[in-house]
């Protein structure tokens, strides 16, 4: 039995394209490489689906903390417009995201 070769994600991109580029049948592709079809098979459509997936947008905000404002910085705090969400949590806690632009 011949002893199995462990490969990087790189060295399987590097074999699928040979492969993809070859004019050979899968399996005699795989029997002159000593590959396991189905080893080779799976980490094909590894390489597909990673090569195809697109990271959708983040709907994630930045959350910045500070401290309560103190009065003169209150207007500052008061020019900030669009969609909020403000959370008095206690003890002059409060949790403030703006999602809109600041003026």
């Amino acid at each position: 039995m011949p002893h199995r070769q462990r490969r990087s994600a790189d060295q399987w991109k590097v074999l699928i394209a040979e492969y993809e580029q070859s004019d050979e049948t899968l399996e005699s592709f795989c029997n002159r490489r000593e590959l396991a079809v189905s080893t080779f098979s799976r980490w094909r459509g590894f390489i597909r689906v990673g090569e195809q997936h697109t990271p959708a947008p983040s709907a994630f905000k930045q959350v910045v903390t500070t401290a309560p404002p103190a009065d003169n910085e209150a207007s500052a705090t008061a020019r900030l417009t669009g969609p909020q969400i403000v959370l008095n949590i206690g003890d002059q806690i409060t949790l403030s995201i703006h999602t809109g632009d600041s003026q």
